[in-house]
């Protein structure tokens, strides 16, 4: 078959030079390729060689496009662009910004606003930080105002006229009465040309503070309490402590200035003044309409002669009042005492404490009202410390029974002769809901026991077994000294002891085995809290607890060295003006002249008229300045010329340190 393979032969060539042509292709294309890496190598290089000039052409077309836009803006060619603002303190929601202030700021009872801590008050270095707060920056303006404004302490009269004429402003002053929510007027005698002026400015003031929750008055102690009806009498020419706020005035459409208070719903009350028959009859009116009442503070009562004025008088409902706190406790006061004991109906007290003189007449008071009580103090006055009456405590569960702190002096509860150790006492309670035991005492640092870690606690020590508290976790002993504070006219409130010390103090913040100690910078005091003490510093005298070197400098660099005990001289004041002096004419430039500022804010800081700095002093100068143009005292003063007055004293040289008290 010739034929057949000839087509044969010429297929298999076909194929042959097929695949000969492909790999020639495949050789080519090879070439191709490692051409194509080549040059895709050297683009890659040469790209690695451009980026930094790259780079850098980049920087400069954005220098020269915002120069460009610079000069668009300048030639009026293209408007201002808002620039991207980074977050700031200003960004802060309103609420947030508040809290933080609230936070920087010490608590109010650190503190005592008295004019006669002087220049060198803690107080007023914590008043010249609130007025700072406004001035940090647009945003921060009204947080900061609700800071300053929201605790307002009146210790001069002329600021009485100085805040109602702020009040009275068009654009703030509705506005800043609401910001009002504490009112503390602290020895503020009232001199008697301005008594009416000033009457109708308070009445303004607390007319138009409808926030307000928390309203104080104390009493100036050198000056008489003088009634509506005696304001005018020949006998109390000059300086006097007025009663507007609770008496009826002689006029019957006027009322007293704290029924504006209740109607706003006022919460808290405070009132220092002592109470007779008159007064009693005063609050009784007054407080009948307190239907939000939750704290009432009342000063000592004042005997007086058999009084049956009280006898008779309505039942005064105080639906929401919680927290008492009076003098009780004495036969010349007995009128009183039975007044509130029968008339006052508190169905919701829960916290009690009494300015304690005697046991045997509290028991009556403490059974008629203890039955809510879960907070109880006996506070002890004069020879309180000593009186023993160990029988009477026994009352204790059926009287208080849902009772959780109680305070007491330690001579109720035992029979304690001198250099006795305290571990030898042997206390019996009865009581399911006790928590918390603390004992005044006549003590100091030497003689309180340390609880033995390896035998008992100062609770075990102390607590006979006889007792029943099962639910007791604290005992504390409270040192203090049967002689009042050094430079303090009253014993209630004093270096050695203070009513208020057991609930700032609180023992919950301390375990009961636990070795550490909580100080506290409290009025005229440093207190130093230990898990079975509360030891002042006048009465350490040993380093058995606490050596010197544990009280915090801060301290004593915060005025608590023996120093604060004297009366303020005017080398005190010349010597703070060489180191403040610079600081303080800052600080009054800017108060008084208010140049530089909003219109709201500069007529704020100008009416208030309260320098915080060496400056401070009393009223007398006013007084002095007026009676130096044969002025008489009858002769009641205009308001313009009160606030007239008041400013210009302020810049005198007599405004330094002159104080009302040693007049």
């Amino acid at each position: 078959m010739p034929g057949g393979t000839g087509h044969m032969d010429e297929l298999l060539d076909g194929i042959l030079s097929g695949v000969a042509q492909l790999r020639k292709e495949n050789v080519k294309l090879k070439q191709d390729i490692e051409i194509q890496e080549t040059r895709i190598n050297s683009l890659e290089t040469h790209v690695t060689d451009l980026c930094p000039e790259i780079a850098l052409l980049r920087r400069e077309h954005a220098a020269m496009k915002a120069a460009m836009l610079s000069l668009m803006r300048q030639g009026g060619w293209q408007s201002q662009a808002a620039k991207p603002v980074k977050p700031s303190f200003s960004d802060l929601p309103v609420e947030l910004t508040r809290r933080i202030f609230k936070e920087i700021l010490p608590p109010h009872y650190q503190y005592d606003p008295s004019i006669t801590e002087g220049a060198n008050n803690p107080w007023l270095r914590d008043m010249r930080l609130k007025k700072a707060l406004p001035l940090l920056c647009k945003a921060t303006y009204w947080p900061g105002m609700e800071i300053l404004y929201e605790d307002i302490v009146i210790r001069r009269m002329g600021q009485i006229s100085a805040l109602a004429q702020t009040l009275r402003s068009d654009d703030l002053g509705q506005k800043l009465a609401l910001l009002v929510k504490t009112i503390r007027i602290d020895s503020c005698p009232v001199w008697l040309p301005c008594a009416d002026v000033l009457r109708e400015d308070l009445a303004f003031i607390l007319s138009q503070c409808t926030a307000l929750t928390r309203f104080s008055y104390r009493p100036h102690d050198n000056f008489s309490t003088v009634g509506p009806f005696e304001e005018h009498d020949v006998q109390y020419h000059g300086w006097f402590n007025p009663t507007w706020l609770y008496q009826q005035s002689f006029e019957p459409e006027v009322e007293p200035l704290l029924a504006r208070c209740f109607a706003s719903g006022l919460r808290s009350l405070s009132l220092g003044v002592s109470l007779d028959c008159t007064t009693v009859r005063c609050l009784h009116h007054i407080l009948s309409s307190a239907e939000r009442l939750e704290s009432l503070t009342l000063g000592p009562a004042k005997g007086c002669s058999a009084c049956h004025t009280l006898i008779g008088m309505p039942q005064l409902q105080l639906p929401r009042l919680k927290e008492l706190q009076l003098y009780y406790g004495t036969a010349s006061e007995s009128d009183i005492d039975s007044h509130i004991r029968s008339c006052w109906q508190m169905p919701l007290l829960t916290r009690l404490t009494i300015m304690l003189r005697e046991w045997a007449a509290v028991s009556t008071l403490i059974e008629t009202v203890g039955h809510g009580l879960t907070y109880l103090h006996l506070y002890p006055l004069a020879d309180a410390l000593r009186k023993s009456q160990c029988s009477s405590i026994n009352t204790l569960a059926t009287a208080c029974p849902k009772i959780e702190h109680l305070v007491m002096p330690l001579a109720i509860v035992a029979t304690w002769p001198n250099g006795l150790p305290i571990s030898k006492l042997e206390i019996i309670l009865h009581s399911p809901t006790l928590r918390y035991l603390d004992l005044w005492g006549d003590l100091h640092d030497k003689i309180l026991p340390r609880p033995d870690p390896d035998r008992r606690s100062l609770r075990e020590q102390i607590i006979h077994s006889q007792s029943q508290v099962p639910s007791l976790r604290c005992v504390r002993l409270l040192a203090t000294s049967k002689f009042p504070g050094l430079q303090w006219k009253h014993s209630t409130r004093t270096s050695n002891r203070n009513p208020d010390w057991p609930v700032i103090c609180h023992p919950a913040l301390l375990d009961e085995g636990s070795d550490e100690v909580l100080y506290y910078r409290l009025p005229r005091a440093v207190v130093a809290q230990t898990a079975f003490a509360l030891v002042p510093r006048d009465r350490c005298f040993s380093s058995r607890i606490l050596d010197d070197d544990h009280w915090p400098d801060a301290y004593e660099g915060d005025g608590m060295t023996a120093t604060l005990w004297r009366r303020w001289s005017s080398s005190d004041s010349e010597a703070e003006e060489q180191d403040e002096g610079e600081t303080m004419e800052r600080d009054d430039d800017e108060e008084g002249s208010g140049e530089g500022r909003e219109g709201g804010e500069a007529e704020v800081a100008h009416t208030h008229g309260d320098h915080d700095s060496d400056t401070e002093t009393d009223d007398e100068d006013l007084s002095n300045e007026l009676a130096g143009e044969d002025l008489q005292l009858q002769v009641q003063l205009s308001r313009d010329d009160v606030l007239a007055s008041f400013s210009s004293s302020r810049d005198t040289e007599a405004y330094r340190h002159v104080a009302v008290w040693e007049a």
